[in-house]
């Protein structure tokens, strides 16, 4: 993403381990792709920084599009990218190239970032991520443990038991809010509840 003239984040589990290293957490899990974030209004500007590579909405589960920069509808979150000659876009040609890149479009209204799921979730935008100290830009893990909670699979789990505890009190306080308000009643939100004494 060098050069590249918007907001951007790293996204997905590896947002979370750079959270647990900036809090020496410890590592958490391997990982197998990498996923950034992207302002859903940058789309052309992202289109411009990735020319050259192939590029697909992801239109429904496992049903990609070749995306020619146009603006993709609202429904469209996810765009997928990798280097080199461009191939039918069949999803296991993007998940087997070692130069796949998962990019999740962030719905913002001016300086205001809003959770796609349910847009009244909002926070601003300088506070949905967080810099590492060589200035890498990752989703704040409050906001990546809520697009989890939606149906937590087994390393979803072992992201929210890692940075549960690595969480300040707002942090908790607002996964705790915003979980309620999404899923009510799932079991995340007692757990990331206030800060035991």
């Amino acid at each position: 993403m060098e050069g590249y003239r918007a907001p951007w984040w790293i996204a997905g589990g590896w947002a979370i381990e750079l959270h647990a290293a900036a809090t020496h957490a410890g590592r958490i899990r391997p990982h197998a792709d990498l996923e950034i974030a992207v302002l859903r209004r940058d789309q052309r500007a992202l289109f411009d920084h990735l020319r050259g590579w192939q590029l697909c909405a992801v239109v429904r589960a496992g049903v990609l599009e070749p995306w020619d920069g146009q603006i993709v509808p609202s429904a469209v979150h996810q765009l997928w990218a990798r280097r080199g000659p461009p191939l039918p876009p069949h999803p296991d040609r993007f998940l087997t190239d070692p130069t796949f890149l998962e990019v999740f479009l962030e719905e913002a209204v001016d300086d205001l970032w809003r959770f796609r799921r349910q847009l009244a979730i909002a926070r601003p935008l300088s506070e949905l991520g967080a810099v590492t100290p060589r200035g890498t830009p990752f989703i704040r893990p409050e906001v990546g443990l809520l697009y989890k909670a939606k149906h937590p699979r087994f390393k979803d789990q072992r992201d929210f038991d890692a940075s549960v505890p690595t969480l300040d009190a707002t942090a908790r306080a607002w996964l705790t809010t915003a979980l309620e308000q999404v899923h009510p009643g799932h079991p995340w939100a007692a757990l990331s509840g206030p800060v035991p004494r």
